[in-house]
């Protein structure tokens, strides 16, 4: 059951909503700072690496790094996950890049300078990025602006080592390798995904001023995998289940309930 949030919690959602906006405006700052310098990429927001909070003796010494993080971004050559390469005056005289100088892996343009922003959280490893939404063109959202959500850091898994268990109110209980689940018949979907804390300062009245802020937990991509109803016919659900408890493999160990009318619907182990 629901509960009314105490006056604690109100006023420390309060200093979290102020908090984020007074990055924003940093942020934004720096960007009109940088644009004056025609050579600039003015891409990355100020990016908070003290561990302390934002108390009132610790803001100055926050702020001034945030503003030498945007310092050292706004003089960088080219965007984040770009490699600079010379511009011809006249590209139709001149030699392009040779087939396969990226390693084999495509690299990002130069030209594109969209990057998420980071929520400056105490830690970078629980905190969050924001999809650049006013910079968006069609309804596909490219893989390196998706937003993020961490809780402890962003996982290294090796997919050769990590398994799904499925056990419970089951009557087979399985242990499946990727391996394994790439034998399962697999689908695609283009799928919109939002993080249930979007637009958490616009709740009470308007705060942040670009919709990478106010609307930037939200994303689309096409995702492919194995629906779940596949793997719970698999593993027998009982009657009587239901909800599944997915936990996950990330120094959270985070976990979801999910209905298990839903999983037996569409969910998707993408």
């Amino acid at each position: 059951m629901s509960r009314e949030p105490t006056q604690v919690e109100l006023e420390r959602i309060e200093r979290q909503i102020e908090e984020r906006a007074d990055a924003e405006q940093r942020y934004l700052r720096a960007l009109r700072s940088a644009s004056r310098d025609p050579a600039a990429t003015p891409t990355d927001p100020p990016r908070i690496t003290s561990r302390r909070r934002f108390l009132s003796g610790a803001v100055a010494a926050v702020a001034a790094g945030s503003t030498a993080a945007v310092s050292r971004r706004a003089n960088a050559k080219v965007p984040a996950g770009a490699v600079e390469r010379p511009v011809p005056a006249d590209p139709t005289k001149a030699q392009g890049t040779p087939i396969g100088a990226d390693g084999g892996y495509g690299s990002r343009s130069q030209f594109e300078t969209e990057v998420r922003w980071r929520y400056p959280t105490v830690t970078a490893e629980s905190s969050w990025s924001m999809t650049p939404l006013e910079g968006s063109l069609g309804i596909v959202t490219p893989s390196g602006l998706h937003f993020e959500r961490h809780h402890n850091g962003i996982a290294t898994i090796d997919p050769a080592r990590h398994t799904l268990i499925v056990h419970g109110m089951v009557d087979r209980p399985k242990k499946f390798s990727m391996a394994d689940l790439h034998r399962f018949p697999s689908i695609s979907r283009m799928l919109f995904l939002e993080c249930s804390g979007n637009t958490l300062t616009e709740w009470k009245k308007p705060t942040l001023k670009t919709v990478q802020g106010t609307h930037g937990l939200t994303s689309t991509s096409e995702w492919t995998g194995v629906p779940l109803a596949l793997i719970l016919r698999e593993v027998g659900v009982q009657p009587g289940a239901k909800w599944i408890l997915a936990e996950g493999a990330d120094a959270a160990v985070m976990t979801r309930s999910i209905p298990i009318e839903k999983c037996w619907d569409d969910a998707l182990l993408a």
